[in-house]
């Protein structure tokens, strides 16, 4: 790498709130706000990872409950949620 490269460095987190702002500073010239997914987002998230995964789910599947009681989820958590059994076990 030379002097005169550019790098741009790109991190992410759920929980901005906790960041060090005195580390971040010289580092992040800029930043954005990505809010949490809202109700009918996270309704569509289920439904994506569901199809992607080629679950059938029953009519009665109360897919619009899981979306309201997971307000303040990512889409990340989302997909670990449903399937935290391919992966090892999370805390969310």
């Amino acid at each position: 790498m030379k002097k005169e490269d550019r790098v741009a460095v790109i991190g992410s987190t759920n929980k901005p709130w906790e960041m060090n702002k005195k580390f971040i500073k010289p580092f992040a010239q800029k930043k954005f706000y990505f809010p949490f997914p809202n109700y009918a987002t996270r309704k569509a998230l289920f439904e994506h990872f569901m199809e992607k995964k080629g679950a059938k789910l029953p009519d009665t599947f109360p897919i619009t409950t899981i979306a309201h009681v997971t307000e303040g989820y990512t889409g990340g958590n989302v997909n670990i949620m449903l399937f935290s059994s391919d992966r090892p076990s999370t805390k969310l």
